[in-house]
């Protein structure tokens, strides 16, 4: 008896065995990898995984390959570039990706930024990070896209890669970011950029009002135009535009999915007259809030939302988002 049962211990620790190996090789097979797919990685209508790696970085003293998937380690590699020496015009660095997570594939990136600004940090967030997904599926469908506060068109890169039948308008206030994001949007033909910013009264130029300040170039403020501030200093004029003007301009019926990330501005914006017939159209409204830049731009980006027929707001990440 006692035989038999050493027999039966060994013939089941032998089955177990090749259960065990049997799964292995089934799980690192070539076909079994595709089914590996992180949460994060993975398209919404792709059945294929996207793996980010960060390629190359590209200085003003020659190209460095890279080839970093390790997410820790390209935060550490762009936020050295924005604590870096703020370059001239020409000094842009070019930051390569592959694989990223695009509508129905994985797709590769070319994306200029300058060192010892905030670009940076923008490129982690939009790209590394990639909040934006996590807001809009894009198994959404859109064909009107506002992109209010560009940057340096990170966000409208991923409308463009995500919805490249849709019209995109880009409105980027300062001159120097309006720059860097020509050149990234330069492969995307349904990207319309406008060098002015988003406002509430029409034929009202606006000036930015903190454009000295040190690695503040995510969070440029405007305010309505004035020739000098109470010390003598003397501001720079931009054009600005409200929705109504620029669906006009543009020859766009609405826009159905709405960005804003304005430092603010949304106060003037949403508190105008004609702000609830844009508003109709819109499908997807996705704003960042800024009360500490505009006290009462929160209440009016509320009291304008609570009139539409959009349900929300969720809020994901830094941006509340309403949807219809």
């Amino acid at each position: 008896d006692l035989g038999k049962f050493t027999m039966v211990r060994c013939l089941f620790a032998l089955g177990l065995c090749f259960l065990l190996c049997f799964l292995y090789r089934g799980v690192n097979s070539p076909n079994a990898s595709n089914l590996q797919v992180s949460k994060e990685a993975k398209t919404e209508q792709s059945t294929q995984p996207c793996t980010l790696i960060l390629k190359s970085v590209t200085t003003p003293s020659g190209p460095n390959i890279v080839h970093v998937q390790d997410h820790r380690i390209m935060w550490a590699i762009i936020s050295q570039l924005a604590r870096g020496r703020r370059p001239s015009a020409e000094d842009d660095v070019v930051v390569t990706f592959s694989g990223l997570p695009c509508r129905a594939h994985c797709c590769n990136a070319t994306i200029y930024l300058r060192t010892g600004t905030t670009d940076a940090y923008i490129l982690s967030y939009n790209v590394i990070r990639d909040d934006t997904r996590l807001v809009l599926p894009p198994n959404k469908e859109f064909q009107y896209i506002l992109d209010a506060g560009g940057n340096i068109g990170t966000m409208a890169m991923f409308f463009a890669r995500n919805w490249p039948n849709a019209k995109i308008v880009t409105l980027e206030p300062s001159k120097a970011n309006f720059q860097v994001l020509q050149k990234n949007i330069r492969p995307f033909k349904n990207v319309i950029a406008v060098n002015g910013a988003l406002w509430g009264n029409a034929n009202n130029p606006v000036t930015i009002v903190n454009e000295d300040s040190k690695n503040n170039e995510w969070g440029f403020r405007v305010e309505e135009y004035n020739k000098s501030t109470p010390d003598g200093a003397q501001y720079s004029r931009i054009p600005s535009w409200t929705v109504a003007e620029l669906l006009e301009r543009y020859s766009i019926p609405h826009f159905d999915l709405v960005k804003m990330d304005i430092e603010g501005s949304e106060k003037e914006v949403l508190s105008a007259a004609n702000a609830q017939h844009w508003l109709s159209g819109v499908d997807t409204f996705v704003i960042e809030l800024h009360e500490r830049m505009r006290e009462g731009s929160k209440n009016a980006t509320m009291n304008a939302m609570k009139l539409t027929q959009l349900k929300g707001p969720d809020k994901v990440g830094e941006y509340h988002v309403w949807r219809r």
